[in-house]
């Protein structure tokens, strides 16, 4: 679904100046990491919906140059992770690991079966699925790192850490699942 031009902008200072309020309310309007939390999603965001509607070969380049940089992000960031984990999960209780583990996955099922009820075809399906199962717990870790003295941080980051892997677990046994079915199914015949 692709939205018309002037209403394409409506959204994105919508969305914007929402994110804007939001942040503000939530972090307090005297807070630096607030300030630059704001900058940090929104002149990107903007940016990039700005270059992908009026440079689209520009939008294609720089697409083939990202991924590159995002692979060498997340590697770092399971290095980050591996250090981190050490720590934080040190005294985790099994409750919580058992939480963590079942966040994503009822999220990933809530949302595929909203879809599946909404009539959604299957690549949406999978995409509802995937964005509702798959939650903002490195945004949370992030915050509850900064906002609190470092063995205070450390214990109230044991959820959103233990959802962080497990999600990126479930997606990665999902995308194998995937990639396994679609090499083990016989094709089509015509």
């Amino acid at each position: 679904m692709r939205l018309a031009g002037p209403l394409r902008v409506v959204v994105i200072v919508l969305t914007a100046g929402l994110t804007w309020i939001l942040v503000s309310l939530l972090l307090g309007t005297q807070s630096g990491f607030s300030r630059l939390q704001q900058l940090l999603s929104m002149v990107p965001i903007s940016a990039g919906l700005l270059v992908k509607c009026k440079l689209p070969r520009v939008a294609r380049l720089l697409l083939l140059l990202i991924k590159p940089f995002s692979f060498a992000l997340i590697l770092g960031g399971l290095f980050m992770a591996y250090h981190m984990g050490a720590f934080i999960l040190a005294d985790v209780r099994p409750p919580v690991v058992l939480a963590g583990l079942s966040v994503p996955l009822f999220g990933l099922l809530l949302g595929y079966l909203l879809a599946t009820c909404l009539r959604l075809p299957g690549p949406h399906r999978r995409t509802v699925s995937i964005e509702v199962g798959v939650q903002n717990s490195l945004l949370a870790l992030a915050v509850l790192q900064l906002s609190f003295r470092r063995r205070q941080a450390d214990y109230a980051s044991q959820a959103p850490f233990v959802v962080a892997l497990s999600s990126t677990a479930e997606m990665l046994l999902l995308v194998l699942g995937h990639l396994l079915y679609k090499k083990l199914r016989p094709p089509a015949s015509p």
